[in-house]
């Protein structure tokens, strides 16, 4: 069997039962932690997003425009409340972490219907980001409809996802994608150059395209890429899973 497939099968099998000590009773009383990190005078910044077992949604936000970011944190286990970290790299730049503590052992299979632990975020669409995703089981729903970013990184795991780039704020962009042993889709622009580029071959993935043009074995484009600016340039390191690269007329 392919090595890489039989890691990443192993990482997937640690992380849902690498304990036995997991009782129900650690399911505790559904927390909702209201989320609202201010500017504090902030002109760019990182955000870096891990949830390791559970869902995100992230959407550009249409009120918060005073917070770089607002949302509401919910889970179950009180031992996972989620870390949120919020430094300034310089006066003008702000670094923001929100992640699952490295707390996941004993996770049962018995106590998956019942676990939540969910990200519901809002970006301020209007400050430079360099946006970070990290997935492991779950699902994330991310839409960047005219969201300021300067870069953008995503590692997908073995749930689904989706990742709306349609209606981007136009920019030069980088797209770094890390597929995983679920499904991910890419919603792209039809108007914005788009450049896709598959790293290291597909591997055991499977690619489906639609709206775009295969240049060779290994780069797909938009109709748009050769006169439109600014360009999208997506490069892809694919796993096992499914990634869907999908132009929205």
């Amino acid at each position: 069997m392919n090595q890489r497939l039989v890691l990443l099968l192993l990482s997937l099998i640690v992380i849902l039962t690498s304990c036995t000590n997991f009782s129900p009773n650690r399911l505790g009383t559904l927390q909702s932690d209201p989320l609202q990190v201010d500017l504090a005078g902030a002109t760019k910044a990182t955000i870096e997003i891990y949830n390791g077992v559970g869902d995100v949604r992230l959407e550009a936000s249409n009120t918060a425009v005073d917070s770089l970011l607002t949302g509401i944190l919910t889970y179950n286990v009180a031992d996972w409340k989620p870390q949120v970290s919020h430094t300034h790299t310089d006066p003008q730049e702000a670094l923001l972490t929100i992640r699952q503590p490295e707390l996941l052992t004993g996770l049962g299979f018995e106590d998956m219907g019942t676990l939540r632990y969910d990200f519901d975020l809002a970006l301020n669409p209007n400050i430079p980001t360099n946006l970070s995703i990290e997935m492991g089981v779950g699902t994330a729903d991310i839409n960047l409809a005219q969201q300021h970013l300067s870069q953008l990184t995503l590692r997908m795991g073995a749930g689904t996802g989706q990742v709306d780039l349609s209606q981007i704020r136009p920019a030069n962009l980088d797209v770094l994608v890390m597929g995983g042993i679920g499904r991910t889709t890419l919603l792209l622009p039809k108007d914005m150059g788009v450049r896709v580029t598959v790293e290291g071959g597909a591997g055991l993935s499977e690619i489906n395209t639609t709206g775009l043009i295969q240049r060779d074995a290994v780069t797909f484009i938009n109709e748009a890429y050769n006169t439109a600016v600014p360009v999208l340039n997506i490069i892809i390191h694919p796993a096992v899973g499914t990634i869907d690269l999908q132009v929205v007329e």
